[in-house]
């Protein structure tokens, strides 16, 4: 009975300071998951992607950050804005703005993760990815609206132009 009555006061004063150690979720803000990618589109807007399909955007040069809805609900792995209105996310598919993030739409909803990508104009630009142990290249001349896809037999988990 006493040891009893010792862990349930043991238990009760770890609560109570705990509580009063003064710790809450301070940063990061507005929400906790990884961060994959940063991409600055100008001095002061920025777009990061990360786990459980977070996107977030700056317009004050990263002071504050809002999420942004996007058709991305899964892991995101890069961002990549053309300009300041036409952007990209790749993760487990890809998804594209054409009005600064303010909308988006699915291009692709695949199985297998896009790592990174890269574009030498609004309309050209190659994905990488990989599926299993196969490297995987997607590469669009439309802007999205088609792919042509390149198997890779090894990882491939940057490209850049």
């Amino acid at each position: 009975m006493k040891a009893c009555i010792f862990i349930l006061l043991l238990l009760i004063s770890s609560n109570i300071t705990a509580q009063q150690s003064g710790w809450y979720w301070l940063n990061p803000v507005p929400q906790g998951n990884d961060i994959n990618a940063l991409q600055f589109v100008n001095s002061n807007t920025a777009y990061v992607t990360g786990f459980a399909g977070t996107v977030l955007r700056t317009t004050n040069a990263g002071a504050d950050w809002t999420k942004v809805a996007t058709p991305m609900y899964r892991n995101n792995y890069d961002v990549y804005f053309y300009n300041n209105l036409t952007g990209y996310i790749a993760g487990k598919g890809v998804a594209k703005t054409t009005d600064g993030g303010i909308t988006w739409s699915q291009l692709l909803d695949i199985d297998f993760f896009f790592s990174s990508m890269s574009f030498i104009n609004s309309n050209t630009g190659y994905l990488a990815g990989y599926t299993g142990s196969m490297g995987v290249v997607y590469k669009t001349t439309n802007g999205g609206n088609s792919f042509d896809v390149f198997n890779i037999y090894s990882m491939l988990n940057s490209i850049q132009m």
